[in-house]
């Protein structure tokens, strides 16, 4: 694996939460060469955030503040395709993070 451009576990939880929402929000318009092992990054951070009521708070308001319909519906694109593909790979528990907070996010939309 390359290093990094920027590390995120560096990041505040606020700018971890931004991170997420920009990123699920690029995802569905972008192809990327190595998509699995920013599933997996992706991961790591939701699984984080999901683990505290607080940021999961910050990732709903985040998600609420976004004006444009078309990033919104992004976002909850991105989460299918991470259930997706992180069902094929038989790794329920990841996908039990990404439905709740996918869960979570639609019940803000």
């Amino acid at each position: 694996m390359k290093p990094a451009i920027i590390n995120i576990n560096n990041f505040s939880e606020e700018e971890v939460n931004e991170f997420v929402i920009k990123f699920l929000s690029v995802l569905q318009n972008e192809s990327f060469n190595e998509k699995e092992e920013l599933f997996y990054i992706l991961n790591d951070k939701l699984t984080e955030i999901n683990s505290s009521y607080k940021r999961k708070k910050m990732l709903n308001d985040g998600f609420k503040k976004i004006k444009k319909k078309s990033h919104k519906n992004n976002i909850i694109e991105s989460l299918f395709e991470m259930i997706s593909f992180f069902e094929k790979e038989e790794d329920y528990e990841k996908c039990a993070v990404f439905k709740k907070t996918k869960d979570n996010l639609l019940m803000d939309f």
